[in-house]
């Protein structure tokens, strides 16, 4: 298949392609960046060989990334409800 056929839909509805994903050689790393390489593997775009090869990373490295993703979306998430329970309350 081709690289180009190869997408997820990102978090904003849209497709995101192999092209989009941060250059190899980016020097400062923000965390939209390593949540784009995370959210790439978690959906197939490319497997976790790929991307440690892709931006020198150990697997271990790799893995922090996603550790870190995995809980910032559990505290957001923890907001999101708590927010919704207040919102609950303040219903007539």
């Amino acid at each position: 298949m081709d690289d180009d056929a190869l997408f997820f839909i990102g978090p904003d509805g849209k497709q995101v392609r192999l092209a989009q994903l941060p250059p190899h050689d980016l020097k400062r790393w923000r965390p939209h960046h390593k949540a784009m390489v995370v959210a790439a593997v978690r959906h197939g775009l490319i497997t976790i060989e790929e991307a440690c090869r892709r931006y020198n990373l150990s697997n271990e490295g790799y893995l922090c990334w996603y550790g870190a993703m995995r809980r910032n979306a559990t505290r957001r998430l923890m907001i999101e409800l708590s927010a919704i329970e207040q919102r609950k309350w303040l219903l007539p």
